[in-house]
C-alpha cells in the first residue's frame, strides 16, 4: 500500500439473537446496506447459509467489511 491508505480487513462478531436483531434494525435505520453474502452485501437477506440464526455482512466507509453473526 502507499504512504497513508489503509489494507481493507475482514471484522467479525458474533452476537446473541436478540443482538443481532437490534444491529440489522440499526443498519437499516442508518440506510447502510447490508446483506448474508460476503460479495453481495447489498441483497438485504438476514439468514445464515451456515445454518445459525442470521448473518450479515455491510462494509463501512473506508471499504472494511463487517460480519455480524448470531
Amino acid at each position: 500500500p502507499h504512504a497513508g491508505e489503509i489494507p481493507t480487513h475482514h471484522i467479525a462478531f458474533r452476537v446473541d439473537p436478540a443482538t443481532f436483531d437490534v444491529a440489522v434494525k440499526r443498519l437499516q435505520q442508518m440506510g447502510i446496506e447490508y446483506g448474508n453474502d460476503p460479495e453481495e452485501t447489498g441483497n438485504l437477506k438476514q439468514s445464515d447459509f451456515l445454518g445459525g440464526y442470521g448473518r450479515v455482512f455491510f462494509l463501512d466507509p473506508d471499504g472494511h467489511l463487517f460480519e455480524i453473526v448470531a
